[in-house]
């Protein structure tokens, strides 16, 4: 098999002694003419010659099964490497996938938690407004069930007051209104109080409210009292109604420079802010109705 190896000096007498079986070259068809003679095979050789002894031959059928076998079982090894090679990268990307998709299916749900977390919120805000609305629909239906105010006496008919008596007047009420709310001060946050036609206003934003000052006044026995002050629902205190007027002084001297402010105050039964100037151009009454809405009421006079 592998004679082209072989110097052609000695090919001859390597070929007479393999036919005659004193030399062998194991199981397959090689010689190997370039490996050393071990002690042992040369004993074995010498021991054929001098007594006439053969070495069993392999058939080169035999010898190309083995080889055929021998290069099996290297493709078998090469091949099992090869599966577990390719068992070691499936596994790996299993484990990427599966990782993945872990990762996903965590990202998932926290987008879900997250949306039903809103929604819960969502639906408390919604609860909270009608709960809100109503409240506000009991507290209007009590507004429309407690009595209407009625003056004790006819406007046409009340002397008007001068400016001590109004005084001294203001000064009995604010004692009263103290009992209630502590300090003239505190009073503005949750009423007004005004003078309109001879008679003085105590309009208040709780109708809790109401029925303690309306009580604290009446105990007084007071004729001046009873016939001179009224005592009102209203939907703005002073405070706020200082903040309308001031946001309106603001935006009409900004837009009507050659105007003047004659008179503001407080339009209670209307809930509105009053208001009197000598000039307003169509583009300002409009851009006041936009601005303030129901909360102005503002009169050109010409």
């Amino acid at each position: 098999k592998d004679s082209a190896s072989i110097s052609k000096a000695y090919v001859a007498d390597i070929e007479y002694m393999a036919q005659r079986g004193y030399v062998a070259s194991g199981a397959t068809t090689a010689f190997n003419p370039t490996q050393p003679v071990t002690r042992a095979q040369a004993a074995t050789i010498l021991n054929r010659i001098l007594n006439g002894e053969t070495a069993p031959t392999t058939s080169k059928a035999t010898a190309i099964k083995e080889d055929a076998k021998q290069d099996a079982e290297k493709v078998e090894n090469k091949t099992k490497t090869v599966e577990k090679e390719v068992a070691k990268d499936v596994k790996a990307d299993a484990k990427k996938v599966d990782t993945a998709a872990k990762a996903e299916a965590k990202k998932a749900d926290a987008a879900v938690k997250s949306d039903a977390k809103k929604v819960d919120a969502d639906a408390k805000k919604v609860e909270k407004e009608a709960k809100a609305k109503k409240s506000d629909k009991v507290s209007e239906s009590k507004a429309e069930q407690s009595p209407r105010i009625i003056r004790p006496v006819r406007r046409n008919t009340l002397k008007p007051l001068d400016q001590k008596q109004q005084e001294t007047l203001e000064n009995n009420v604010f004692t009263q209104l103290n009992k209630t709310y502590k300090t003239p001060e505190a009073f503005q946050d949750y009423g007004v109080m005004y003078w309109r036609d001879n008679q003085l206003h105590v309009a208040l934003k709780s109708n809790s409210d109401l029925d303690t000052v309306k009580a604290n006044l009446a105990s007084q026995g007071n004729a001046t009292i009873n016939n001179y002050v009224v005592v009102e629902p209203s939907q703005y205190s002073q405070t706020e109604y200082d903040v309308i007027e001031s946001n309106f002084r603001n935006y009409y001297s900004k837009n009507e420079k050659g105007g003047n402010i004659i008179a503001v105050f407080p339009d209670v039964e209307n809930n509105q802010l009053y208001a009197v100037v000598s000039t307003a151009s169509k583009e300002t009454q409009q851009g006041i109705s936009k601005v303030f809405g129901s909360k102005v009421k503002m009169t050109v006079k010409r």
